[in-house]
């Protein structure tokens, strides 16, 4: 879909009464750097385009490049090169930075690196992502109009019924997946165990991905999904267990919207067949744009 240019925020105000306010106040938060994250100099709302790498040399930059960013630009930025197995950028004026520092040409390391090479010149930066094979060239404008106006969100009411213990069973060794992107490539995950917790007495399971050494990340899909919630489903971070423990939370208020529902530029992964819940998880975010 494509992002809209003119968003407000709103928050429903409605709260439930089985929560505390300190926990109240910990969602509120936690939605109020939600907004912050969005709206960044490089957050989705200024996410200005995603361009995949079709041939082996690449203009950048104004109207008469191959990848244009903008009609703003004069010319050329520089030029992307493929050398080997790799890519090179090479500059076409001055003043172009890598890591704060000027640059005439350049190897690029990718999103699959541990440090990709970012680039900025003005109020555009640019990196480059690989999925599916493919190595794509991202791009973002800091003074995107999107920034200037507050995203709209809205929320189901707060319920700690929704704070819930999960018992994470580990898998050895991590078992090999993937997930489908909504370009509709297969992206290969590792998936390192199974999370099993109950609603209402249902008993329910699902498996995250690594979110990094303190974190897992789950990609669901409900019965509020594509109605009051994201038709690509939602995302959400718990906590990994502590050091001798096999309990975690699942804090279902802190899930959100992916960010395909805001822009067109992003490749989310879509939830699996095994993480769609037979029950409506009526907390978190929701989504009352076209699906």
């Amino acid at each position: 879909m494509l992002m809209r240019y003119y968003i407000f925020f709103t928050t429903f105000l409605l709260m439930s009464c089985s929560s505390d306010d300190a926990y109240i106040s910990e969602i509120e938060e936690w939605r109020k750097e939600r907004i912050q994250n969005l709206t960044a100099p490089i957050g989705w709302a200024s996410l200005a385009g995603l361009h995949w790498m079709s041939e082996d040399t690449t203009t950048i930059g104004g109207p008469d490049s191959k990848i244009m960013y903008s009609d703003d630009l004069v010319g050329h930025l520089g030029m992307v090169l493929r050398e080997d197995s790799s890519y090179v950028f090479i500059s076409s004026i001055d003043g172009i930075l890598s890591d704060d520092q000027p640059i005439n040409k350049i190897e690029i390391k990718t999103d699959r690196d541990s440090l990709p090479t970012r680039f900025k010149y003005s109020n555009w930066e640019w990196t480059f992502i690989e999925r599916g094979g493919k190595t794509g060239l991202r791009v973002w404008d800091t003074a995107h109009v999107n920034r200037t106006h507050f995203l709209e969100l809205d929320y189901f009411p707060i319920d700690e019924k929704y704070k819930i213990e999960a018992e994470f069973l580990p898998f050895d060794p991590p078992r090999e997946s993937s997930l489908m992107n909504v370009l509709g490539m297969s992206i290969p995950q590792k998936i390192p165990g199974e999370l099993k917790f109950k609603i209402d007495g249902q008993e329910l399971s699902l498996l995250p991905l690594d979110g990094g050494p303190d974190q897992f990340f789950i990609i669901f899909s409900d019965e509020t999904t594509a109605g009051e919630t994201y038709g690509g489903g939602r995302y959400l971070y718990i906590p990994k267990p502590g050091k001798g423990s096999s309990k975690c939370i699942i804090d279902f208020n802190k899930s959100y919207t992916p960010p395909c529902g805001f822009t067109e530029h992003a490749t989310c992964l879509l939830p699996s067949k095994d993480n769609t819940l037979p029950v409506e998880i009526r907390a978190g975010e929701m989504y009352l744009f076209d699906h």
